[in-house]
């Protein structure tokens, strides 16, 4: 993990790797995040509504605020290596399905204000 901080909040950059689907989802409060897909496939689900929000601080990876709890509704979509995903600050997500371990770049910005 890289953590920097740049005019308007940090910026970060990270390798993440998978090994299974996520059984809960994740909301950033303030972060906006970029996924690049590098190694395996899977299906990512944004959007919706996260049902028993629990608050967590992920300041020292870079996104900020959260909230995780479960996933209610949203969209899915298969991703799989070269594949590029936003979400943004706000945005219910998680990988609900994987296919094969899978390993990605995030890129995230978490604003000061």
């Amino acid at each position: 993990i890289k953590i920097l901080p740049v005019r308007g909040g940090t910026a970060t950059v990270a390798m993440l790797h998978r090994d299974r689907a996520e059984a809960g989802a994740l909301i950033h409060e303030r972060a906006t995040e970029t996924y690049y897909i590098l190694h395996g496939s899977g299906t990512m689900t944004t959007g919706g509504t996260l049902g028993t929000p629990k608050p967590t601080d992920l300041t020292r990876l870079g996104a900020g605020p959260s909230l995780t709890g479960t996933r209610e509704g949203g969209e899915s979509r298969r991703v799989g290596p070269g594949d590029i995903v936003v979400i943004p600050a706000g945005t219910v997500h998680s990988f609900s399905v994987l296919d094969s371990p899978i390993s990605y770049l995030v890129f995230r910005f978490d604003p000061t204000n």
